[in-house]
């Protein structure tokens, strides 16, 4: 059964997946540094309803904490999902295991970010309103913003008056308000403009190279999807991060990835098409 399940991960998973621990991470995590790029680790798991299963993800982003500073990895960021924490459990609850984690990343990984990932939009004022909190003691914080949700325009301006970093993203894993694509791109270009300007750190998630290109700003990408062409795009004005997932539960998110491949390698090839025409 070992055998048959590790198969199927690298037949499936393994271009966007690190490996099944946090070891395999941290591995991949040490490659991108000697390229100049930095990763930001997720453990995954999504929608996190067991107190037990909460306390272990906990203790697994601490031992993540530990386990980057010893390997002289500050620079790292560390990407979360809500209820990882026990959002869905009780505010408290995550309000105290975030505030732990950002404590110990403050103090171990000083050029960390703790990330807080787009899961269910259920909790999303209450997670707004911690975030705010939070964040007259730490300036170790990222939150994702995504685009096509209607109350986003309102969050960007209260986290950045907030000096809260931001990553911007259109919103594909999520269903949103705003379905139209050049309705959501629009949109992203203005807000990322606006965040290049006053926002705290901004970055943004997507693999649309007329987005990156036209931006230049910091930008994350997803490991696995065209990596040797986003590695060229590093620049003196533009960080490049790699979305790096490590755990158990790559399945679901595997085919996520899959599902959204063929639309950005297809989006990309008619932008280099187009714009090398234009040359």
């Amino acid at each position: 059964m070992k055998l048959l399940r590790k198969i199927v991960f690298y037949l499936f998973a393994r271009p966007f997946v690190a490996g099944e621990t946090i070891d395999d991470a941290v591995r991949v995590a040490h490659q991108l540094k000697g390229k100049n790029i930095y990763a930001i680790i997720n453990i995954l798991g999504e929608h996190v309803e067991d107190r037990h299963e909460v306390g272990n993800f906990f203790y697994q982003y601490l031992q993540l904490v530990s386990k980057l500073a010893r390997e002289g990895l500050d620079g790292v960021h560390i990407a979360i999902k809500p209820s990882q924490l026990g959002i869905i459990l009780s505010p408290y609850l995550f309000s105290n295991c975030l505030t732990i984690l950002l404590k110990r990343a403050k103090l171990y990984l000083p050029h960390s970010l703790i990330e807080i990932d787009r899961e269910d939009r259920a909790y999303a004022k209450i997670i707004w309103g911690i975030t705010l909190a939070l964040a007259r003691d730490f300036s170790n914080l990222r939150i994702c913003c995504q685009i096509n949700l209607d109350e986003t325009l309102e969050e960007i301006k209260q986290f950045t008056e907030a000096g809260i970093s931001i990553r911007l993203v259109k919103g594909t894993a999520y269903p949103g308000d705003i379905k139209d694509e050049k309705e959501i791109r629009k949109r992203f270009f203005e807000q990322a403009l606006f965040l290049k300007e006053k926002g705290q750190l901004p970055a943004i998630a997507t693999h649309d190279l007329s987005l990156i290109n036209g931006l230049q700003l910091e930008t994350q990408v997803l490991l696995g999807i065209e990596n040797k062409k986003m590695e060229r795009l590093i620049g003196p004005d533009r960080k490049i991060g790699f979305y790096v997932p490590c755990g158990p539960n790559w399945y679901s998110y595997g085919k996520r990835r899959w599902k959204s491949i063929v639309k950005i390698y297809w989006r990309n090839f008619w932008y280099r098409i187009l714009t090398q025409g234009a040359k």
